[in-house]
């Protein structure tokens, strides 16, 4: 960045061509800015541990909010609303998916059983008193269709 397009900066910092010469290019910005590149860049967070430590009862993102700020403490990090703005954004990038291992023909989603009669039956007995009721007097058993 040259010194010449920030008067105001190079005023306030006290530089000067000469002493401007001697600084290398991090200790100019430094003076001029205030912060360096290195220290104004956020820690990233580890937002697929984040996604399977919130699967976890009682986790919630203030909690692990917290952590991120504690383990990374000194160092530029994410306000916690910025920290569930980029929560967010990872989560919408991620599959939503049900896996279900099952042997094949196992269950039959959406297809009628071809075993089962067109006619509907009627249903079976719950107790022994309808039970009897079905039975024909003369002994031929159930009478069910």
């Amino acid at each position: 960045m040259p010194i010449t397009r920030h008067p105001p900066h190079r005023s306030a910092a006290g530089l000067d061509w000469a002493a401007a010469a001697e600084l290398d290019e991090a200790g100019l910005e430094r003076r001029l800015l205030g912060r360096s590149t290195a220290e104004t860049q956020v820690v990233e967070a580890d937002f697929a541990r984040v996604h399977i430590e919130l699967r976890r009862k009682g986790v919630t993102l203030m909690l692990l909010w917290q952590e991120y700020r504690a383990a990374h403490e000194g160092r530029r990090t994410w306000a916690y609303t910025q920290f569930c703005e980029h929560y967010k954004a990872f989560a919408k990038t991620l599959k939503r998916s049900m896996r279900q291992h099952r042997r094949a023909s196992e269950k039959l989603f959406g297809l009628a059983p071809i075993w089962r009669s067109v006619t509907p039956r009627p249903p079976l007995p719950r107790t022994r008193l309808q039970w009897m009721a079905r039975q024909d007097p003369m002994g031929r058993g159930d009478q069910r269709a």
